[in-house]
């Protein structure tokens, strides 16, 4: 079966006109000034009186999204992070009041993006005190940093080991297979076990700091090979989901908190208009704040963020990232609604149905991973082997 977008060649094949390249160092120091010039714009909104707050938060953020396009590094894996952080860094921080807080405290407010508040929590009830001051917090937290950094160096050997030898050397391969060629699926699924593998790099990076420091940092990963369904893959029930948790934890602040805040803030403004002006309006706000609009929003956003990082990584735009993040958004929406509904549904699948459930979902990401992964296979040099054999540790 052929489809528009997943193929050797896609059917949108947009060329992004030749960047401005400037040596890794020179354009670190290039991002700490925008960054600065950013918090600084923010540190001082209120006094800004010709745009309003959240037109001065739009227009940053799209100065942001847009600087990766004009400007990047001989570097595949520095454009990646030049992509990512400094949007981040500027959307979390427009969600914050930098006008009544520090920049250390904004700092930390930032660092909660990826501190595992279920353990902190623990450990101040069983104390007593911050787990800052406890030493029996700091090793119980030191100890998980070490796991951190073997469950990593465990991913990367499996990743060349066990995974690498399996692979086509030309990666592009699997996209002139037909969709639902049994080659195609399971090519895919291995593909996405060696970018989750590749990640493990995260992984001894976060359980260093967490051993340096002795704070208590989530696991990126949960185990997300043994989710049931797309909404327990996205969202890990109860607490968090199962892929790249800093990531959602992110994405759940900048759109839940921020449009909570949003109608808190909007309540004086609100009284001054007519009561046919108000109903109008809570009936848009209601729509746009319900949490399934809000969940499809957030996937929203991801396809667009990651589009960004391919557009700066390949000079090239596809939309099938895009593509990727609307359907996953979909299905979790559908699951969703389901669920309002069907009591039966609402259960958490358990012995036989369960593996039925974690097989159907594999099944259902060996599909439609293909969009996902489909521009970093059909470019060179993007692939994890790539990454580490050309890129990771040339700066």
């Amino acid at each position: 079966m052929s489809l528009p977008l997943g193929g050797i060649k896609p059917c949108i094949d947009f060329t992004l006109p030749e960047p401005t390249v400037l040596p890794c160092f020179q354009l670190i120091i290039f991002y700490l000034i925008t960054l600065s010039i950013s918090y600084t714009i923010l540190k001082n909104e209120s006094r800004i009186s010709i745009i309003s707050s959240n037109q001065l938060r739009v227009i940053l953020a799209i100065i942001h999204a847009i600087i990766p396009q004009l400007i990047v590094s001989t570097n595949v894996v520095a454009n990646l992070f030049f992509a990512a952080m400094p949007w981040f860094f500027v959307a979390y921080g427009a969600t914050m009041p930098l006008e009544r807080i520090t920049l250390q405290e904004a700092y930390v407010t930032f660092m909660a993006i990826v501190i595992d508040q279920e353990r902190q929590q623990r450990q101040i009830s069983a104390e007593g005190k911050t787990s800052d001051n406890n030493s029996g917090a700091k090793s119980e937290n030191r100890w998980h940093g070490c796991i951190k950094i073997i469950r990593g160096t465990i991913k990367w050997i499996f990743l060349f080991r066990c995974i690498e030898p399996f692979l086509p050397e030309n990666n592009a391969y699997i996209l002139s297979l037909p969709w639902f060629h049994w080659k195609s699926m399971t090519l895919t699924m291995l593909y996405g076990i060696e970018g989750y593998c590749f990640l493990g790099i995260i992984d001894i990076g976060m359980g260093i700091e967490e051993f340096a420091l002795g704070i208590p940092l989530i696991d990126l990963f949960n185990s997300p090979i043994l989710a049931s369904s797309p909404r327990d893959f996205w969202r890990h029930i109860p607490i968090s989901r199962r892929w790249n948790r800093a990531v959602r934890n992110l994405l759940h602040h900048i759109i839940f908190v921020r449009s909570i805040k949003e109608d808190f803030t909007n309540k004086d403004t609100k009284l001054t208009k007519t009561k046919t002006e108000n109903k109008k309006e809570q009936r848009i706000s209601s729509f746009f704040l319900t949490k399934n609009i809000m969940g499809f929003l957030a996937f929203f956003v991801s396809g667009v963020f990651h589009e960004l990082i391919i557009t700066s990584m390949f000079r090239k735009m596809t939309l099938e990232n895009l593509a990727f993040f609307t359907l996953q958004g979909i299905a979790v929406w559908i699951q969703l609604t389901i669920r309002d509904w069907a009591t039966w549904s609402k259960q958490y699948p358990h012995g036989l149905t369960r593996v039925v459930c974690v097989l159907c979902h594999l099944m259902f990401l060996s599909v439609t991973g293909r969009l996902f992964l489909a521009p970093y296979l059909r470019y060179p040099g993007s692939t994890p082997k790539d990454l580490y054999d050309n890129y990771a540790f040339h700066v």
